[in-house]
């Protein structure tokens, strides 16, 4: 786990792709502080959105921050 302070830049980064959707929050520093992945699901496009979605939101809990503390996504 990575202490995060409150004057960092913070970014999550997401890879979809044909096998496995990938996140992460990313400092200023382009490292990498907490990443998740998940298969991704052949198909409904809405389904790849939702698990986005959990997966941004795991993260802010892995991180313990809120959205807010969030510059960017991409």
């Amino acid at each position: 786990m990575h202490k995060i302070e409150m004057r960092d830049k913070l970014r999550i980064g997401i890879d979809i792709g044909g096998t496995f959707i990938k996140a992460g929050i990313v400092n200023e520093n382009r490292e990498i502080l907490y990443r998740i992945r998940k298969a991704t699901v052949k198909g409904d496009g809405s389904v790849i959105i939702s698990d986005i979605v959990d997966m941004v939101n795991s993260l802010l809990k892995m991180a313990n921050i809120t959205y807010e503390k969030i510059e960017t996504i991409g």
